[in-house]
């Protein structure tokens, strides 16, 4: 059995018993004498969290599935215990973490020059997002102006927290007439680089409840309706409007992005004014909107014209369209041509956030014509869950290099703390206590709150202190001319307490760096001999002018800097990339026998996933392993508080950190209580439900009633209507799937 978006439905989320499609599926594969289970998935969040077979045995001991009058045992728990692998995304495929310039531990040490002074290249970063302003509450906006232009003329579109029944909005909203507009013209432009008959696509997604997704789409083919005429009968003003949306916005961003690394290639001719203005009116008449959602209920909507997105139909001519949606656009329907996406949809479960993100994929020839129109805030949450996924997927290819499987390193998975902050907590609402475990783990600081500037201070003063009470520094453990000049290192014996005592003093801003959690770690760990050795090393910026060092504690240390790639209006300082550690900094502990070793057994790893070139410099997992168990690094990074080189940040140095830890075989692992507390911490957002969720609620996503479904007590009827609509579904996505199986999955 091959399941499709594994991650979502087929995961068991009753408390008390085996959910209905979860139970279908298991009752399934028991049947058989021999069967397989395959998951496939963008978001592997909740499978991890899956209870492994020797405690779902217990967990779910005896249930049995009714079908009609017949009952089937129901089988093992649907955990993946014999393998994970990732499968590489072609060079084409724009991910979030191109989207949003987030980059793998491994990419760092592919650079050539040392990272002192924030030297990595941005040329990976697409920035094709513009923020929205008009959806953010008024007590968001430092600038009082603002706050009251957005009081005083009602600009917050969707509230965030907005009822089915609230008062929906009369008029969209000026950033959402700007999104239309760049719709028009990426249709246009595209007509002009020879792609006519093709889909184009624009998402809109600012809410879950049917009713407002109808009035929203109402809405939106008035304003199409005006713009259709105003381009028809050459509005001098409407089209003065485009003319400079398209100089001031389209023409430099596809300059920027033309010469852009890993692009895949693609053909994105300039495209002028003169050109563009006349196939505005072909491109405008061609597009139609729809409301894209799953319910069968048209009687009582606004607009009963609405249909479904019919790519299909249409595929001879290409369709254009303004696909409005909210819970349906999250999983399963591809829209083809996507080029704009305005969205707005007020959720911290990032598991559901990722797969709401449907502006990741192929766009080959207009790259440089999409645009992604949201918040501050949730660019910040997509960068964490890049952050973190990435984090994840690095975790299944040191499993395989390894030669583990799941049911034997699963455990270590689960126990990453920036995947749980990203998982939704009904997918894993079996645990009381969750483990967390830092083995072979890079802890950074990359996101810093700017309104804190005590804290700042805090940090700073703290640091002054440490740095105080280790003596004379010495230099790196390793001879290597890349760490030639990092003068202020400290190799400690036994000196773990120190380290304690720091990280219970430094107040951390990111919720996946957690100084209380990494504290109680080191102290289990060093019960049993390991992590007792810190080396700490106080990163110096040797390109640094006089005006850009400080004296800490007669230390006189060469600033850091680091960009700012925070949206504009966030309150954060966000590292460009969502790493502070510089090259090679990672391995200054490292002896050149160790450093040497890594080396060779990186250049080993290249050869097994077919690369022949020979490693220049040892990957973060081949320093982690040759680091010994009782040593670990602690790098402290004062920063340039002015990381735009215009406002001071803080009146001190922004102390970041990096924590590296070695491979420990036998780690003893953090308990940390997870329950509706926890949840409302994370994500202080009430939970999102899916249609399993709404059926146990007995309530859909409009508030009607409806009838819940029980996985013991499913009848033929049901069991025979759930499996049809799926597949109904499908049919209407016209998606087509192919699978490759690797030549190096486990025997």
């Amino acid at each position: 059995m091959i399941d499709d978006e594994a991650d979502n439905a087929s995961i068991n989320i009753s408390k008390s018993s085996v959910s209905s499609i979860n139970g279908a599926i298991r009752a399934l594969l028991r049947l058989f004498r021999k069967s397989a289970y395959v998951g496939y998935t963008a978001t592997p969040y909740a499978n991890v969290f899956i209870p492994p077979p020797e405690k779902a045995k217990e967990l779910h001991k005896g249930i049995r599935l009714v079908v009609g009058n017949k009952d089937y045992p129901v089988g093992e728990d649907l955990f993946p215990r014999e393998f994970i692998i990732n499968i590489p995304p072609p060079s084409n495929y724009i991910g979030p973490e191109k989207f949003f310039g987030i980059v793998d531990e491994n990419a760092i040490y592919d650079q050539q020059e040392t990272l002192e002074d924030d030297s990595r290249s941005d040329n990976s970063i697409m920035h094709l997002y513009e923020p929205v302003k008009d959806y953010q509450p008024v007590e968001y906006f430092d600038n009082k102006d603002i706050a009251e232009t957005v009081r005083e003329n009602n600009l917050n579109f969707i509230p965030d927290k907005h009822q089915k029944d609230d008062a929906k909005p009369r008029e969209l909203p000026e950033s959402l007439r700007k999104a239309m507009k760049c719709f028009i013209l990426a249709c246009a432009a595209r007509r002009v680089r020879g792609q006519i008959n093709v889909h184009n696509s624009m998402l809109v997604h600012v809410t879950r409840f049917i009713t407002w997704q109808n009035h929203i789409a109402l809405l939106i083919i008035d304003e199409l309706d005006r713009y259709r005429n105003r381009i028809e009968f050459g509005s001098p003003d409407f089209l003065d409007d485009l003319k400079m949306i398209w100089d001031q916005d389209f023409i430099p961003k596809t300059e920027e992005i033309s010469v852009l690394k890993d692009v895949g290639g693609l053909d994105m001719t300039p495209v002028s004014w003169e050109k563009l203005k006349l196939e505005l009116f072909p491109a405008v008449t061609k597009i139609r909107v729809r409301a894209v959602h799953g319910s069968t209920m048209l009687g009582g909507l606004d607009a009963e014209n609405i249909q479904p997105v019919d790519y299909y139909e249409n595929r001879k001519k290409g369709l254009s369209v303004i696909a409005v949606g909210g819970n349906k656009l999250s999983r399963g329907l591809t829209l083809e041509g996507l080029t704009i996406s305005y969205f707005l949809r007020a959720s911290k479960m990032y598991d559901t956030l990722m797969q709401m993100g449907r502006w990741f994929g192929y766009r080959p020839g207009y790259l440089d014509l999409c645009r992604l129109f949201t918040s501050s805030d949730l660019v910040s949450h997509y960068k964490h869950i890049a952050v973190a996924t990435e984090e994840m997927r690095a975790e299944f290819d040191r499993m395989w290099l390894l030669r583990r499987k799941p049911i034997d390193y699963g455990l270590k998975i689960r126990a990453h703390t920036g995947i749980l902050t990203i998982t939704a907590a009904n997918k894993f609402r079996y645990k009381k206590m969750m483990s967390f475990g830092f083995s072979g783990e890079l802890e950074e600081t990359w996101q810093f709150d700017r309104k804190r500037k005590d804290i700042f201070k805090d940090n700073y003063n703290i640091t002054k202190n440490l740095i105080a009470s280790l003596g004379t520094p010495t230099e790196a453990a390793n001879s290597s001319k890349h760490l030639s000049r990092q003068p202020y290192v400290w190799q400690g014996s036994n000196n773990y307490r120190e380290v304690i005592h720091y990280l219970e003093a430094y107040k951390s801003f990111q919720p996946s760096f957690r100084p209380e959690l990494i504290k109680e770690y080191i102290q289990k760990q060093a019960l049993n001999g390991k992590l007792t050795d810190w080396t700490i090393a106080l990163i110096h910026n040797s390109k640094a002018t006089d005006d850009n060092t400080d004296d800490l504690s007669g230390m006189k240390v060469g600033l850091s800097f680091r960009k700012d790639d925070a949206q504009e209006g966030s309150q954060y300082y966000e590292l460009t990339k969502a790493h502070i550690i510089g090259n090679f900094h990672e391995y200054i502990d490292l002896t050149d026998n160790q450093l040497q070793k890594a080396l060779e057994e990186t250049t080993l790893d290249r050869i097994k996933e077919g690369r022949t070139e020979t490693a220049e410099h040892p990957t973060p997992l081949r320093i982690r392993t040759n680091r010994p168990e009782n040593k670990a690094l602690l790098l402290i990074y004062p920063l340039d508080p002015r990381p735009d080189k215009v406002h001071n940040y803080s009146d001190v140095p922004i102390i970041g950190l990096a924590i590296s830890f070695p491979y420990i075989k036998n780690e003893e692992k953090v308990l940390y209580a997870v329950n509706d507390i926890f949840q409302k911490e994370i994500y202080d957002y009430p939970e999102e439900l899916d249609m399993e969720d709404l059926a146990s609620e007995n309530e859909d996503e409009n508030g009607d009633k409806t009838d819940s479904i029980a996985a013991n007590t499913l009848s033929e009827e049901t069991f025979l209507s759930l499996i049809e609509n799926e597949y109904r579904s499908h049919l209407d996505e016209t998606e087509f799937f192919s699978g490759i199986v690797p030549d190096y999955l486990p025997e």
